[in-house]
């Protein structure tokens, strides 16, 4: 039995061969980990401070803060990347900072959207092996030296033809607050007035100072969404403009549900070829709406109006089998007893094969 262990033992030889093929494999297992620790060679990055306290900040005001960067390592440290948290954020920094230098990444918060307490992170992305990532924060807590009740928006609803109006009060603590003018939005569609509140329209338990801020759509305003904002002027050295976001529609009267009828290639064989336009009433003082004519010109095809409900009219756009093989091009004329739309053209085309 001792014969036999004996015999199997390694012998010098291969003991020594084992230990040259395992070197390399155990070197590589070091420097792998000693990367990874930060005791080998390469780049190091190091911030000093990670999160900054920005305090009280005025609603509008741009909110800088640069974060210094140091390379404590041995080869040239490259940050590739600064990902922020929002689109508010916006950040320039060192691409490359040599070993034993600084640099920095710097950090620009709007506030126009934010109010109350605010934290902002960006994550810094470098070639360090053991800290390729840090998280930079940013706490601040966004001050409206200017509110507006009720807070929101100024929003105008309406139909085209129907002017309207909406407004909001503006009141401040600070006693230079005293606005002096107010721009709208520059679609040229809406105007701004700016007035003292009178007294049963003042916000309660607040400074008496307070100011009627007023938004109003013309008869002739184009239909369509409404947006932009109020630009005011405080007269307040810290915030000296503030902007009330708008919002709303203004609603056609009529609504066509299209103003193009595309029949594509078709071939007549026995059944209908035909489009539909589907015309809605949304103005209630016309309830005796109704689609009076519905004309065909360019092409060989038929219109026919068939009445759905009280508000929606349907028109049917039919192609006439006597129309001529190829290409072809036509108008659509509605006729309506809507004011502002009592005639719709609606242009059509197609190919019949």
């Amino acid at each position: 039995m001792l014969r036999n262990r004996v015999a199997r033992s390694p012998s010098r030889g291969t003991r020594s061969l084992f230990a040259a093929l395992l070197l390399p494999a155990v070197l590589c297992a070091l420097e792998s980990r000693a990367q990874k620790t930060g005791s080998g060679n390469g780049a190091r990055i190091a911030v000093r401070e990670t999160r900054k306290d920005a305090g009280p900040v005025p609603k509008g005001e741009t909110i800088r803060v640069s974060f210094p960067v140091r390379n404590e390592g041995t080869a040239d440290l490259s940050i590739t990347d600064v990902r922020v948290s929002c689109g508010c954020t916006v950040s320039t920094f060192d691409r490359l900072i040599r070993p034993g230098g600084e640099g920095k990444v710097d950090l620009a918060i709007e506030t126009r959207t934010f109010q109350g307490p605010i934290s902002k992170t960006a994550v810094l992305v470098s070639n360090d092996a053991a800290n390729p990532q840090v998280t930079l924060t940013v706490n601040a807590v966004v001050r409206p030296f200017v509110e507006v009740a009720p807070p929101g928006f100024l929003r105008i609803q309406t139909l085209a033809g129907v002017s309207a109006s909406a407004s909001v009060i503006l009141f401040s603590s600070d006693p230079s607050f005293s606005p002096s003018q107010a721009s709208p939005p520059s679609s040229g569609s809406l105007s701004a007035v700016l007035e003292r509140a009178g007294e049963t329209e003042k916000v309660p338990g607040k400074n008496p100072n307070q100011w009627k801020l007023t938004l109003s759509s013309a008869e002739g305003s184009p239909e369509g969404i409404l947006g932009g904002s109020v630009k005011v002027s405080t007269g307040i050295q810290k915030q000296p403009e503030i902007e009330v976001p708008v919002a709303g529609f203004i609603r056609p009267t009529l609504s066509v549900s299209a103003n193009f009828l595309n029949f594509g290639n078709f071939e007549f064989k026995g059944q209908l070829v035909e489009r539909e336009v589907i015309l809605t009433n949304n103005d209630p003082k016309n309830i005796s709406f109704a689609v009076t004519r519905a004309d065909v010109s360019g092409a060989e095809a038929t219109a026919e109006i068939v009445k759905a409900d009280a508000n929606r009219f349907r028109v049917l756009l039919r192609m006439n089998s006597k129309q001529k093989k190829g290409e072809f091009e036509g108008t659509l004329k509605i006729s309506t007893n809507d004011p502002e739309k009592s005639e719709i053209r609606i242009p059509f085309q197609g190919m019949v094969f």
